[in-house]
């Protein structure tokens, strides 16, 4: 399991949402659906960098901006990865769409209360991802 705070107890409740089951993590993390939690934290396991990159775009952005998009923010940190070579030099920074919330929620909460007003949060849907809409990866080329 990823290791992504030197709490103890927090670790303990990510790895149990990590494994599907209730943990108690605030911002809906608990209504993702078990197979999204486990996508992502394949995805997350394989490529720490980018949660590392991710987090250090946002504390760079909190100290100038109150509230921020997430969603722009790990925009920035692919095209940040893909030019620096800093997540592979061999392939495309790709990552699906549906990670963006998870990795926001996370932050908020290793990181409480630094980011609890930065992001705006909707609902989680319970299928952990936009209905009508299908699972995707994408990068630019």
């Amino acid at each position: 399991m990823l290791t992504l705070t030197h709490d103890p107890e927090l670790q303990d409740q990510i790895e149990r949402w990590g494994r599907g089951e209730t943990s108690g993590l605030p911002f809906e993390l608990d209504k993702y659906k078990p197979h999204t939690r486990k996508d992502f934290l394949e995805f997350d396991k394989g490529k720490p960098e980018i949660f590392d990159l991710f987090e250090q775009m946002c504390f760079d952005t909190v100290k100038v901006m109150k509230k921020y998009s997430g969603d722009a923010l790990l925009h920035v940190a692919r095209w940040h990865g893909d030019i620096s070579g800093k997540i592979s030099e061999s392939e495309p920074f790709k990552i699906n769409e549906c990670y963006t919330p998870i990795y926001c929620r996370l932050l908020m909460v290793i990181h409480a209360p630094v980011f609890d007003e930065f992001f705006a949060i909707r609902k989680v849907r319970s299928q952990g991802i936009r209905p009508n809409k299908k699972k995707v990866d994408y990068y630019w080329d």
